[in-house]
């Protein structure tokens, strides 16, 4: 859960660092997760620290977050 939580969190950020980012498929891997994210800037090294300094901002702000189950109906 943590992974794929984090993965929301890096989406969120990016998306609010850069609004025109295209967030595609990010699964959870056995080691970490990863997303595949078309845009138009580079992700630089100092691009990447301001994503990091969002995520931090985003994680100690108080959103609620839940899990919920959904079962598919066989219909």
């Amino acid at each position: 859960m943590i992974r794929h939580s984090t993965a929301h969190l890096l989406a969120q950020a990016v998306k609010s660092l850069y609004p025109a980012a295209q967030i595609t498929i990010g699964p959870v891997i056995d080691d970490g997760f990863y997303y595949d994210i078309d845009c138009d800037t580079r992700f630089t090294p100092d691009v990447l620290a301001a994503i990091e300094a969002k995520m931090e901002e985003l994680a100690v702000a108080d959103f609620k977050v839940s899990r919920s189950v959904i079962v598919r109906s066989s219909t």
